[in-house]
């Protein structure tokens, strides 16, 4: 830095005296001269303070700005929470670490002393603005710690109900320190009002849940009444209200839910059908017992007398239910043991059946038979009736070809579900009359698939029924069955769809004797080629849609008759008609209380018209009047 003194005593040596020796001539110039450096000097001095104090100025000017960041910096970074802490904080970290730092720049001591005094005005603002900044930050954690002890306090009176002895004295230590809070000027979320509205809002909530407790916890419909009726319920709201008694109704249906499920167990079931003490009869005793209050239980028999009769009407009702369960169980078992046994019969069937029919005879056949291990009353009508068959092998009696009406309207009971075992005795409309079948007249039991075999219906026909049988039996249960017994009537609608085609004209359809027959060769004939496709993979779509080639009605195929065929068949048949006599075509008879109507309309009439008798009896009738 410059030394302003130096420069000085410069000046001041230009302008001294010209000396003793100096003459008068020279004197006046001298003088001049002197003047003239005194002049200049003063000039320089001036200029020298003014660049001195420009200098002072920027080095103040720097430090003020430096002193100023950081002190703000320092403020900004103090955690202190009271005054004495940051006038503590701010003297040792921020004006000792400035001053000392203004200290080691190398400024004159004049120069030095400017500056600090100058800084230190503004120290003396940032370090009143840091202790401002503590206190505040001091009333805010006072205030955040007095708000968490509020918060807690709060939280422990939800925990108490509001008659404990213990939530007065947390309730007025809780507003005592609230009233503090806002003597001192505390910035707390809690003042006097907000936290009474909280107090009064836990006190609500507590009655509230005290009787929502005592209702949870009653076990009969008085405590319930009890806690509805108490004051503490009155003081509620009136939607509070309307909860409560929602509850209450829930749990009076809870609790008698609950006593008629005690009676109800009175009843046990779990093994009915296990052994041969626990059964359907068992159940059905236990619960006329309690229709007359009878239990094990003293307590149960005791409170029996004080039910009303809805209750104890809703205990029968259960008591019901759980003898309308103990029957299913019986009857699943019992229906799992029949099903068990017919599989075991049908298996055995099945294979003695097929030695039956089996070309080489088998001279054990007969023994085998009554030997074998057949079940039950099925198995047993499987016996008799394969014995049967037997017996008609050996005696020769065998058809290739099944009679056409029987052989359809066999067909149409299985397909109806009417017909659901080979075994099954039954009648058809068209058997009616005739020796050892059932009618009006005789009630016998008529004959099953399995006696018709070999005497009315072919080997193939029959396994072909027995096939479909078993079929539309397991198609519940089995997917691939299911999927055949729906192929099987969409064949069957093939059928009844093409029907008239084959029969021929409807004009002569019905006096034409050889209609059914064509029928049977043409239902028997698509069977065939219906279930070879089908076991090809050839889809049902494919098989009956009349624009795919794999459609089973071929283009060729001759069933379709003429008019001119149906007429000769006709004639024939007349001709053939001529050694039949009116016993022989004369109409089914009539059953006693059947209207003209309802006969005219029967199945046996219908068949008796289609068979072609009636036109033979009409004729023959006609001739006899003449």
């Amino acid at each position: 830095m410059p030394k302003i003194p130096v420069y000085q005593q410069n000046v001041e040596m230009a302008a001294g005296s010209l000396g003793p020796r100096a003459t008068s001539a020279f004197e006046a110039p001298g003088r001049a001269l002197a003047g003239l450096g005194k002049q200049v000097g003063d000039t320089a001095f001036k200029f020298g303070m003014i660049e001195r104090d420009r200098e002072d100025k920027r080095v103040k000017r720097e430090e003020y700005a430096t002193a100023f960041t950081t002190a703000n910096n320092m403020i900004l970074a103090d955690t202190s929470t009271n005054f004495q802490d940051a006038q503590d904080n701010f003297e040792e970290n921020v004006r000792k670490k400035i001053m000392q730092d203004i200290d080691n720049k190398g400024y004159s001591k004049r120069r030095t002393q400017e500056v600090k005094g100058f800084v230190d005005r503004l120290l003396l603002e940032k370090q009143f603005e840091a202790k401002q900044k503590a206190v505040a930050r001091g009333k805010i954690k006072s205030a955040a710690a007095s708000d968490s002890a509020v918060d807690v306090g709060l939280q422990e009176l939800k925990g108490l109900s509001h008659n404990s002895i213990l939530f007065q004295p947390k309730v007025d230590a809780l507003k005592a320190l609230v009233d503090e809070n806002a003597l001192v000027g505390l910035p707390t979320r809690y003042n006097p009002g907000n936290l009474q509205a909280s107090i009064s809002g836990i006190e609500q909530n507590s009655k509230r849940t005290g009787i929502q407790n005592n209702i949870a916890s009653a076990t009969d419909d008085k405590q319930i009444e009890a806690a509805l009726n108490s004051p503490e319920f009155k003081e509620l709201s009136a939607p509070e209200q309307n909860t409560l008694r929602s509850l209450a109704k829930v749990k009076s249906g809870e609790i008698e839910s609950s006593l008629i499920a005690s009676y109800v167990n009175t009843v046990p079931i779990e093994n009915v059908g296990e052994t041969d003490f626990d059964t359907v009869e068992d159940v059905q005793q236990k619960i006329q017992d309690g229709r007359k209050g009878k239990f094990d239980d003293a307590n149960l028999t005791e409170q029996w007398k004080t039910l009303d009769r809805e209750v104890k009407n809703k205990i029968e009702a259960g008591w019901q239910a759980r003898l309308n369960i103990a029957q299913a169980q019986v009857d699943h078992k019992r229906r799992a043991k029949d099903a068990i046994e017919a599989n075991a019969n049908e298996e055995l069937f099945t294979d003695l059946k097929s030695k039956v029919k089996d070309d080489v005879p088998d001279p054990e056949i007969i023994k085998k038979i009554n030997e074998a291990d057949f079940q039950g009353e099925g198995g047993e009508r499987y016996r008799d009736q394969l014995l049967n068959l037997a017996a008609r092998r050996a005696r020769g009696e065998i058809i290739s070809d099944s009679a056409p009406i029987i052989y359809r309207d066999i067909d149409q009971g299985i397909k109806t579900q009417k017909i659901t075992s080979i075994t099954q005795k039954f009648t058809l409309p068209s058997e009616v009359g005739q020796e050892g079948f059932a009618n009006s007249v005789s009630f016998t039991e008529g004959k099953s698939i399995l006696d018709r075999q070999g005497l009315t219906i072919s080997d193939e026909n029959a396994d072909q029924f027995e096939q479909d049988i078993r079929t539309y039996k397991k198609a519940a249960t089995s997917t691939e069955d299911s999927k055949r017994a729906k192929a099987l009537s969409r064949f069957d609608d093939f059928l009844q769809g093409n029907k008239q085609l084959v029969l021929g004209n409807k004009a002569y359809a019905n006096f034409d004797p050889t209609g059914e027959t064509r029928f049977y060769d043409f239902s028997q004939q698509m069977r065939i080629r219906f279930t070879e496709g089908l076991d090809n993979g050839i889809s049902v779509d494919a098989l009956l849609n009349p624009r795919d080639p794999n459609y089973i009605l071929k283009d060729d195929d001759y069933y379709a008759p003429t008019i001119e065929q149906q007429l000769q068949n006709i004639k024939e048949g007349f001709e053939q008609a001529d050694s039949t006599t009116l016993e022989d075509v004369k109409p089914p008879p009539r059953q006693p209380g059947q209207s003209a109507d309802e006969y005219l309309n029967s199945e046996e009439y219908k068949l008796y018209v289609t068979s072609g008798k009636k036109a033979i009896f009409d004729k023959m009738m006609l001739e006899a009047q003449n």
